[in-house]
């Protein structure tokens, strides 16, 4: 499966605003963060149970700030479904799945396969926030 985008969220600011008390400041010399906490699911279910109607097996958050990147990495197989909803992107922020490279575009949701090696860069302002979410649909 290919990284591909599925739809757009409504009100991607005030989604914004719900992850921006849960991802912490940015550490000199630490590129990204990734925000594993129930609180994420917890903030955001009730506004996204609509658009990710079933359950929800896990969410959370991946930042990556200016000249920040992840490795190349394969995920274990998630249950369910993984979405990429971004919630903060920019011209300069990518996305390498399965050799191929896609620029994140902000309110758009994303599909893709974590077992497929994947990467992630943000060479530009402001920082790359994806709201991260295995779901297994009703």
């Amino acid at each position: 499966m290919a990284y591909q985008s599925v739809g757009v969220v409504c009100d991607v600011e005030s989604l914004r605003g719900l992850a921006q008390p849960l991802v912490p400041t940015q550490h000199p010399g630490v590129g990204y963060v990734t925000v594993h906490s129930p609180q994420v699911s917890d903030v955001f279910w009730p506004r996204l149970d609509s658009v990710f109607p079933g359950k929800w097996h896990q969410a959370f958050l991946s930042t990556i700030w200016h000249n920040g990147s992840i490795a190349p990495h394969c995920d274990a197989l998630a249950e369910g479904q993984r979405f990429h909803v971004v919630l903060e992107s920019n011209p300069d922020a990518w996305l390498l799945h399965g050799g191929v490279w896609t620029q994140p575009l902000t309110g758009h949701i994303y599909t893709m396969d974590p077992i497929i090696e994947h990467a992630s860069v943000n060479w530009g302002h402001p920082p790359r926030t994806l709201l991260v979410i295995n779901a297994t649909p009703r």
